[in-house]
């Protein structure tokens, strides 16, 4: 029999819709919560709040216009610090900072990139759910600016689930065409732009976007249209909002000037299968049987209310004493974990106690506690110990409400919360449902305890799936007790010490909550936690001993610091021990306890400790934050697990967190979580941990799942700001329209990292419950989608590539699959035919491409890297299109991976910097390119063999000639920017005479990339070999990968293309002497090429594999 040597798990249903009261009204959004955290200070109320309300003037404008006339911001309340004193607010009724849809933090913990963010903070990747909330540091609202628009960026990513098309990976930053042309990954299509260098106005080139300085890329529009006569589109808002002409979501009319462009290679395509955001939007509740509206200006401003939340908290028990809380002892165990609960309260906190049957008794008013131990003792003295009667739920919450309203002279106010223990019955009057109006309208937070031996009655049901409705309308939580009555008391004291946390408004966070076996022979148990800096002003170690005979047993506990500092603890009357201690000493703490009397049985002790944090401890103690998605399930869906592990908004990287799972029968599976960037986690390195749940096949149960997640730190762990690894925020622009902003003394990397001391947390994580029997051996669940199907190697000399994926598992991202199948195509048409009928295309075949290794026949255990690496049939066209998909033993078939095209192609010098060399990523590179989800994605690989300066001698305009006939030079010499903006860039580049091509990549505040465009001069790319003749054979060798994407599609060209080529020409010609001396070895650089070509053509013949020149294809990964 296995040990109770773990973290007993609970039930805890956290849905995302339930924190947000938002409504829609005669189209207008009502109950709309922006709440300020309590870290902001007062000095700057005034302002702040005025910020807030021009932000949302703005917002409700835009958003009016961006949804065509249907929907805005009709109220909003505006939740301060309850420590701000300047002014006099009303009181807060159901508003409160955890349940806000906006929320506010002070700004000095966070980097200056990240303090002037805004971004929605999701945990799922599926297209259309809702997020969580929005995130702001303080300075992102300042009195000189609106920021509406950014706010509707984040509202539409935050409530409708739509995703950015602007690219939020480095993988994102080109849309590729073929042949090695490339555009800025945009939408709509047709919205003009470049993308210039915030200092210069140079055009930033791709391949520098790695290279110190990219980040002073930022995007710009050209609102009069691009050399071509495309006229700037409307749309997107999920592209850049602001942009002046862009007013509206990409829709799905291809015709028009807002069309949405499916080749895009952004996050929108990816996960919501090539739909627009406006085709997203649509089918969302808000906006279903919503019509346009012909409203004035006047009409559309939203209105405010100030309002302010009590400094302490309010807590009623709730407790069932009906006969049926008899069996298994159950009420002695809800006084045992109300005692443990009621004495680590923080001071100041009120409390009252109901009972009820089949009627309600107060048996204690809400009474504060203070630091007088009397105080505690007289709510000890109140816990109900006898039963009687049937059971009312409702007549309980009419009480609990009593209690409330009579404290607070006949009003509810904010921070009220009532905690109803129950058996999952109602056999008396009132019901339920005849109180769950009132209970809505108080804004009291309900949090639902059940102890139900026959959950699976329907009776039983009925009751949990009301009591369900009503914790998703108030905020609360739901939790139910394990059958198995050896588990009661230990699911019982895991639950209240999760409710502290979350009713709490600076609760405790929970080091540690695990159960030990003690007998006849075994009469100690002992647990060991640690204490870290971000939570180390008190110490709270609770022990509850779990007996099935009426004799009480005596036993003792000792806490023991890390110095050796002993702290003694006897039991109670309630069985049970708490051992407070103030400013605990930081480190690992044992604890041990003893027991005295005589076993005749095996029984359980359960062990926990929680710690409070200073309020001068900034941004609070870690802490953990778990979600379930998929909570009520069957068949072959698969429960989600999402935690985020951070302090204030600042994400763990690098962390351990699992989840342990308790089936309706008791058994016991761990399970772990990973933020790999693999399905289902949405990102890798964000601080957000996911894992499918399949367990429910090896535990063969059907009921409710209790989960409980723990999370402690690594060797590794790092904690960030957010803005880095966030879901990309919003970019706000200012100055010059369309130009994304950035503070003028960010550095490009401007990210503060921190120190992460040794911690561990546990909390519930929720509650799940599976409605089908499943045979023990069943196989249901099919591999999971590859998302990370990517080109991490190449070698151009043997047209060979490494493709890289991370490896799913046999049912979803557990365990091993059976293999892998490769799909491929090569015409101009492949992506289409790959995205519309992928399982038509054809199977690669590892003889034709050289495969070497062994990941198609024998892949490696779910969440391990998969590499394989292939060679290239050379082909007139040059560009080959990929996708995979794994298979398990059962034949069952995960979805197909992104598109991935292939091509190799002659690489485009990097510009160079004034008083730098050229960088290694001038010397070779590979540009990569992937669109996940069915979006079509091609990847471009572009490859410059090493260069050797004592070759004979040639003339500049054998390399131009060279350059004339590659791909890329034709789509580089065209001209992204019209007028004279574009002709002065030119003349700077002449006057340098350094510069291969000037590059221009747009960043968001973050420092992640948008969008590239390119331009280059032939005198320029003469200067750049010129400079690179001056490099070190080590620097020749380096390599470099860039990766980008690309739709099937054609770019931008023709006559002006030539007119510009032919300019160029004639500005290098006046140069003259000044590049004779570097002529014989550009002309060795051409003969390098032709010897190049024709490797390719004897491989092409078949003449054998050729040998690599280790110092020629040496590479670097970026």
């Amino acid at each position: 029999m296995r040990l109770l040597c773990l973290a007993v798990a609970i039930a805890a249903v956290a849905v995302a819709a339930s924190k947000s009261r938002v409504s829609v009204y005669e189209n207008g959004y009502g109950n709309v919560v922006v709440a300020i955290a309590d870290d902001v200070d007062e000095v700057d109320e005034t302002s702040l709040i005025d910020a807030i309300q021009t932000t949302f003037y703005d917002a409700s404008t835009y958003l009016y216009a961006a949804t065509g006339r249907r929907i805005f911001f009709r109220n909003v309340t505006i939740l301060v610090p309850s420590t701000w004193t300047a002014s006099s607010y009303d009181a807060a009724v159901h508003e409160t900072y955890a349940r806000a849809d906006v929320r506010i933090a002070a700004a000095a913990a966070a980097a200056a990139a990240a303090s002037n963010q805004i971004f929605a903070v999701r945990y799922s990747s599926e297209c259309g759910r809702e997020g969580e909330y929005i995130f702001a540091y303080s300075k992102r609202f300042s009195s000189e600016t609106t920021g509406g628009r950014a706010l509707v960026h984040e509202w539409a990513r935050y409530r409708w689930g739509v995703y950015d098309e602007h690219p939020t990976r480095l993988a994102q930053l080109y849309t590729y065409l073929p042949r090695g042309r490339f555009e800025p990954t945009k939408c709509s299509d047709a919205l003009s732009g470049d993308v210039v260098h915030r200092d210069n106005g140079g055009v930033c080139h791709p391949t520098s976007a790695h290279e110190e300085g990219g980040g002073l890329c930022v995007f710009r529009s050209t609102t009069g249209g691009d050399s071509e006569g495309k006229a700037a589109g409307a749309a997107s808002i999920m592209f850049y909002q602001d942009i002046s002409q862009v007013t509206r979501f990409c829709g799905i009319d291809e015709s028009a000037p807002n069309a949405h462009n499916v080749y895009a290679n952004n996050d929108q395509n990816t996960f919501c299968g090539y739909q627009s955001t406006w085709d997203v939007i649509r089918q969302h509740a808000d906006l279903q049987n919503v019509a346009p509206t012909d409203l004035t200006a006047n009409q559309i401003k939203p209105i405010f209310n100030v309002v302010q939340g009590r400094s302490y908290d309010q807590i009623v028990l709730v407790i069932d004493v009906s006969t049926s809380m008899t069996q298994q002892r159950r009420l002695e165990k809800v006084r045992q974990v109300a005692y443990l609960f009621i004495g680590a309260l923080p001071v100041g906190t009120q409390v009252g106690i109901v009972a009820f049957s089949d009627t309600a008794e107060i048996r204690l008013n809400l009474t504060t506690i203070t630091e007088n131990p009397k105080s505690r003792q007289s709510i000890y003295d109140a816990l109900p110990d006898t039963t009687v009667g049937a059971t009312s739920i409702g007549s309980g919450i009419l009480a609990a409400l009593q209690v409330i309203r009579q404290a607070n002279g006949g009003k509810f106010q904010a921070r009220s919360s009532m905690i109803v223990l129950n058996d999952n019955d109602e056999t008396a009057r009132p019901y339920l449902d005849s109180v769950v109006e009132e209970l809505f309208a108080s804004g009291v937070a309900f949090f639902s305890v059940t102890i139900d031996h026959e959950s699976s009655r329907p009776t039983s049901l009925l009751t949990y799936r009301k009591l369900r409705n009503v914790v998703e309308n108030t905020g609360g939580y739901q939790y139910v007790v394990p059958v198995n009555g050896n588990q009661q008391l230990a699911a019982l004291q895991s639950i209240f010490s999760s409710i502290a946390e979350r009713v709490l408004s600076r609760g405790p966070v929970n080091l540690v909550q695990e159960s030990k076996e003690v007998n006849a022979n075994r009469k100690n148990a002992t647990q060991s936690f640690v204490v870290d800096s971000t939570a180390s002003r008190r110490l709270h170690v609770q022990i509850a001993l779990d007996v099935s005979e009426s004799n009480p047993l005596a036993f003792s506990a000792v806490a023991i610091s890390p110095d050796g500092t002993r702290y003694d603890g006897d039991s109670s009357a309630f069985r049970a021990i708490q051992i407070p201690i103030e400013n605990p000493q930081e480190g690992k703490w044992d604890v041990v306890v003893n027991v005295s009397s005589p076993l005749s049985t095996t029984t359980t002790v359960v062990i926990g400790a929680s710690a409070y944090s200073s309020p001068g401890q900034g941004i609070g103690p870690m802490t953990i934050v778990p979600k379930i998605s998929e909570w009520d399930t069957m068949g072959s869906i698969p429960s989600l697990f999402s935690v985020a592990v951070k302090r204030g908004e600042k994400r763990l990287i690098d962390g351990d967190v699992w989840a342990t799972i308790i089936s309706p029968s008791g058994d016991i599976s761990d399970w772990k979580l990973a933020d790999n960037g693999a399905d289902p986690d949405y990102r890798a390195d964000d601080g957000i941990y996911s894992s499918y749940f399949t367990g429910y096949v090896g535990l063969g149960k059907r009921g409710q799942y209790n989960v409980q997640f723990k999370a402690k730190s690594t060797e590794k762990s790092t904690l960030v700001d957010p803005a880095p690894y966030r879901d990309t925020s919003a970019l706000y622009m200012s100055g010059d329209e369309g130009t994304t902003s950035r503070d003028d003394d960010d550095d490009d990397d401007d990210e503060t990292v921190d120190i992460v001391p040794s911690f561990q947390r546990t909390t519930s994580g929720g509650m799940m419950t599976y409605n089908d029997f499943i045979e023990p051996n069943a196989d249901i669940y099919p591999p999971s989608r590859i998302v990370d199907f990517r080109v991490t190697d190449a070698n151009y000399t043997q047209s060979r590539v490494t493709l890289t994926w991370t490896a799913p598992g046999d049912d979803f991202d557990q365990g091993t699959v059976q293999s892998y199948v490769i799909r491929w195509a090569r015409d101009d048409n492949a992506a289409d035919l790959l995205r519309r009928n992928p399982q038509n295309a054809t199977r690669l075949s590892p003889s034709e491409f050289r495969v070497e290794g062994t990941a198609l026949i024998a892949p490696k255990p779910a969440g391990e890297t998969e590499n394989m690496t292939m060679t290239l049939p050379r082909n007139a066209n040059n560009t080959y299109y990929f996708i995979i998909q794994a298979t398990d033993d059962d034949e069952k078939k995960g979805d197909f991976s992104p598109i991935l095209a292939v091509a190799l192609l002659p690489y485009v010098p990097l510009p160079l910097d004034d008083n730098d060399g050229l960088s290694s990523g001038a010397i070779a590179g590979i540009v990569v390119g992937c669109v996940v989800a069915i979006a079509v994605a091609i990847i471009i690989i572009v490859v410059c063999v090493k260069r050797s300066r004592d070759k004979d001698p040639a003339s500049v305009d054998t390399e131009r000639a060279r350059l004339e006939e590659s791909p890329m030079s034709q789509r580089s010499l065209s001209s992204p920017a019209s007028g004279s903006d574009l002709r002065g860039r030119q003349k700077r580049r002449q006057k340098k005479s350094l510069t291969a091509n000037e590059e221009v990549i747009s960043l968001d505040n973050a420092g992640s990339v948008v969008s590239v465009e390119t331009e280059m001069t032939f005198v320029s790319q003469a200067a750049a070999i010129e400079r690179h003749l001056q490099l070190t054979p080590e620097q020749k060798s380096r390599m470099e990968i860039i990766q980008g994407a690309s739709p099937v599609s054609s770019g931008r060209g023709g006559d002006e293309e030539e007119e510009e080529e032919e300019k160029e020409s004639e500005k290098e010609k006046e140069l003259g002497d000044e590049k004779k001396s570097s002529s014989s070895d550009i002309s060795q650089v051409t003969k390098d090429e032709e010897k190049g070509a024709n490797d390719e053509n004897r491989e092409k013949e078949g003449s054998g594999k050729e040998e690599d020149d280790p110092e020629e294809d040496r590479q670097m990964l970026y």
